[in-house]
This record gives structure tokens, C-alpha cells and sequence, in this order.
């Protein structure tokens, strides 16, 4: 068990190391004009191109949050300097429950798309991996400040739970203009589940004698996994996290894992100046055909007769703490090994997301978003104000604000070109983290709760069409439209 904790604490500094903001996954594509990709999480969303074409390095994003992992929240300043850690300060800032840290990353492999008149068709495969932890103040609290600050009828409550999931999605757009006003779109996803752990833990407490300082727990706690290799010769977590074990890779089957999605979506252009549009993304799930899984539950567990079992260990303060904490996670969760665990499904983060603009003209279009996603049983809220347009016929830029009620306040930047068929694009939530760089790594990566980065290189095929040209061509008003 001591490997699933660290195979989770490993997740959690992998994803802070990462720079980038899961609350607005794709959100930069929609605010750069000229770019192809303006349909990424609404389908609804007009393609104002023929067609576009994407291979390998179209679209790479990558994005991390946490609710409270802050440098202001783990370091004591003097004179605007950290000196030194402040664990008392940290676990003083978390929740008492429900305190996060994830990320999600993706890869476009393949993305290609062509018009047919009123009807423009996307085949996107793309590579995905996604992450989150959910712990409570005292799961920090009992490592960091000792379990003397949990006596007796104040246990330490060990609420942690995480889910960790690497798949591949095929989905194929149909986008419908109804008119030159109202655009709908439906994505249908195929996922192809690569790897998943669960871990729930929502009621385990660590009790401890103010008399003697033994410790016992009550004990609630399940993890399960599977991946797309034969797993019968799985007997211990270790196996399942050492994917690169060539017996596993050989019996990699990729239909093994099959699961469904569905992302909705429409646009509404009133005039030359205002729209909106709204979507729903990522509905659907993944069935897990076999997997391997550890469930233990008991009551008054004994982890330790006394914390300090000889006076001479107090008066020399030689007590070794590791060993306590390695005893108490061996004898909470047990060892490693597994069992069978059988079938089981594992939903995708759904996410609803509206759209309001206004556009004076090409380089001046302000645009707010509500976005809110779903992690677990609760639903995390984003509101973002964006600035964007594009000057000379080639530039795009953006600019924009975020206040999540996951990760706060953040604000980002995007920049891309269009050069004939030729777009490249860069974006960020966080531009601030620029401004970071000539700190220490560990206070740079932990000074924003959200960071994020999306960049690629696509193709498009014909002439870029802005709001007002579709509006006012009468041809396609006359001969698609027929209104």
C-alpha cells in the first residue's frame, strides 16, 4: 500500500509540474478568429473554412490546477523573500474536505474536415490522460503536524480519493447551418480506455490515546484498476503501475476497454455584431472489462501500541516518525496485493459551456463565457471576459480573465498566424507565470492555483470568412440557405 501512496503522490507533483488550467480545456481556440479549430469543445461553432487538415502536432494541450498547493499558503516570507516551508501555515489553508490537484493533457493524432456545403464533417483522433485528487485537510495534517493534534474524540479524518485515466478517442463532427443565423453540431466519440485507477477513501479515521499515544483506525478503503493488457497474472499494485513490463505491452489489446461520448452543440449569430452559443462536452463513459482491486474495512485497527514506546526514545528524541508512518500505512491498508474485480464503467469530466459576444469589427470582439465541469459528484464553475481579434489579415491575438471556483483568478493571453493555408498558435490561461521565471522551480510552479498551454500547427483549405461576409453573400444565402 505504501506504493499507492507514492504512485498518487507522484501524480500529484507531475501534474504541478505541468504548466497549464483544466478549467478552460480548449476554450483558446475559440477566441483566436482565424484558427480551424473554433468547433474543439462545440461542435455548434461555425468552421469558417472549407476544410483543415491536422497531423501529429495539430493541437497539444496540457493543463493542471489545485485548489491550494499556493506558495503563499507553504512559505514564510520576510521582506517578500520565503526563508523557509511552513507546514502549520498550509494545512491552515486547506478545506476541511474536498482540497484538489489534477491535470489533463491531450494530443490530436489525426484531425481532418471538409465542407459540403451547409454540412462540414470532422474526423478527430486524439490521445488523452486525465487526473484529479481530492484530499481533506487532515490526510496533510496528520504527516505534516504529528498526531498530537488528533486525540481522542478528534480523529484525523483521512478523506482522500483520486481517479487517474489515460484513453484514446475517435469521434466524427457533422455540423448543419440551418440558416446563415443558427449552426448545430453533434459529435459522436469511440473511447478506447488505455488505463484507469480509482482509489475512494471517504471515511477512514486515525484515532490516538492522549494517555499513551496508541493509535488505532477505522478503516474504509477501495482501490481498483484496469488495463488494456491481459491482467491475470496481476497479483500486487506494483504490477499494474509497471506498464512498461514487455509481458504486459504484448497482451495490449485496444478494443478491450470500449466506452462512448457524446459532445452537443449550436451557435446563433444575430447580426454582424452579437452571437452566442452554448454545448455540453464530454457526456458518455468508459467499461472497464477486468480489472484488479483491493477493498479493506474494519474497525479499531491497532497501528501502533504507543507512538513513543521507551522513555529514552523522549529524553534523546531519537524516535524514528518514518517508521511510524510506514507502520501505520501497513496496517491501515494492508499490503499490496490484489484480487479480481470484474467490470466496471468510469464517467468522462462532462462540461457545459455558454458563449456571448459582441463584435464591432475584425479587431475588436469581446466575448464572455460561462463554463462549468463536473469532477466526481460536484461541479466547479469558470467565468471568463475575453478581448480578441486579428490586424493585417494574418495576426490573431487574445487576451482574457478566468475566475474559476476551482483554481481562482487568472489571466491569459494567445497569439496565432494565418498565412495562406499555414496556421500556428500558441495560448495560455496564466500569462503571469511569465513573470515567475527568475524564481526557485518550486515557487514558480506553485504561485498559481491554474496554468495551462495549447499550441499547434493545422492546415486550412479555402478563404477565411468572417461574421459579416457570410451574413451579407447572397449567394449563399440564395442557393444553401433558401430562406
Amino acid at each position: 500500500m505504501k506504493k499507492i501512496y507514492r504512485i498518487f503522490t507522484v501524480i500529484a507533483l507531475m501534474s504541478i509540474s505541468l504548466i497549464t488550467n483544466a478549467q478552460s480545456e480548449g476554450l483558446s481556440l475559440t477566441l483566436l478568429p482565424q484558427m480551424p479549430f473554433a468547433n474543439y469543445t462545440n461542435p455548434g461553432i461555425r468552421v469558417n473554412y472549407n476544410g483543415l487538415v491536422g497531423l501529429g502536432i495539430s493541437n497539444i494541450g496540457a493543463s493542471v490546477y489545485n485548489s491550494n498547493i499556493l506558495s503563499k499558503n507553504i512559505y514564510r516570507y520576510e521582506n517578500g523573500v520565503p526563508v523557509a516551508y511552513d507546514g502549520v501555515a498550509f494545512v491552515n489553508s486547506l478545506n476541511e474536505l474536498h482540497n484538489y490537484v489534477g491535470g489533463d493533457m491531450s494530443i490530436d493524432i489525426i484531425n481532418v474536415g471538409f465542407r459540403v456545403k451547409k454540412l462540414f464533417f470532422n474526423i478527430d483522433w486524439r490521445t488523452r490522460f486525465n487526473s484529479q485528487l481530492d484530499y481533506s485537510k487532515d490526510f496533510v495534517g496528520f504527516f505534516l503536524r504529528g498526531n498530537a493534534n488528533y486525540m481522542d474524540d478528534n480523529p484525523a479524518d483521512f478523506a482522500v480519493s483520486g481517479k487517474v485515466m489515460a484513453f484514446s478517442e475517435i469521434g466524427v463532427t457533422a455540423q448543419y447551418d440551418i440558416n446563415k443565423h443558427l449552426t448545430v453540431g453533434i459529435r459522436p466519440k469511440v473511447l478506447f480506455g488505455v488505463a484507469n485507477v480509482n482509489l475512494t477513501n471517504e471515511r477512514t479515521k486515525i484515532y490516538t490515546n492522549s494517555d499513551t499515544y496508541a493509535m488505532s483506525a477505522d478503516i474504509d478503503f477501495k482501490i481498483q484498476g484496469s488495463l488494456a493488457c491481459n491482467t491475470q497474472n496481476i497479483y500486487r499494485i506494483s504490477d499494474i503501475t509497471n506498464i512498461l513490463n514487455s509481458d504486459l505491452l504484448n497482451s495490449v489489446s485496444p478494443t478491450k476497454n470500449l466506452g462512448f461520448g457524446l459532445d452537443l452543440g449550436a451557435e446563433y449569430v444575430i447580426d454582424e455584431h452579437w452571437g452566442a452559443s452554448a454545448a455540453v462536452y464530454d457526456l458518455g463513459f468508459i467499461t472497464w472489462k477486468e480489472s484488479k482491486m483491493k477493498v479493506k474495512q474494519s474497525t479499531g485497527t491497532v497501528i501502533s501500541d504507543a507512538l513513543i514506546d521507551d522513555i529514552d526514545n523522549l529524553t534523546n528524541v531519537t524516535f524514528d516518525y518514518n517508521s511510524v508512518v510506514d507502520a501505520m500505512v501497513e496496517r491501515v491498508w494492508g499490503n499490496d496485493s490484489v484480487v479480481d474485480g470484474g467490470e466496471y464503467k468510469t464517467a468522462l469530466n462532462t462540461k457545459i459551456q455558454l458563449q456571448g459576444y459582441y463584435q464591432l469589427n475584425d479587431m475588436v470582439r469581446g466575448t464572455f463565457i460561462y463554463n462549468t465541469q463536473c469532477y466526481g459528484a460536484k461541479w466547479f464553475h469558470s467565468f471568463t471576459a475575453a478581448y480578441s481579434g486579428y490586424f493585417f489579415k494574418f495576426l490573431n491575438v487574445t487576451a482574457n480573465y478566468t475566475y474559476s471556483t476551482l483554481s481562482g483568478s487568472s489571466v491569459g493571453a494567445g497569439l496565432g498566424f494565418h498565412i495562406g493555408p499555414f496556421n500556428v498558435y500558441a495560448a495560455t490561461d496564466n500569462i503571469l507565470i511569465a513573470t515567475k521565471t527568475n524564481k526557485p522551480a518550486i515557487e514558480m510552479l506553485t504561485s498559481y492555483s491554474a496554468m495551462n498551454v495549447r499550441l499547434g500547427i493545422v492546415f486550412s483549405i479555402g478563404k477565411y470568412q468572417n461574421i459579416k461576409s457570410r451574413l451579407a453573400d447572397e449567394k449563399i444565402g440564395k442557393e444553401d440557405y433558401n430562406e
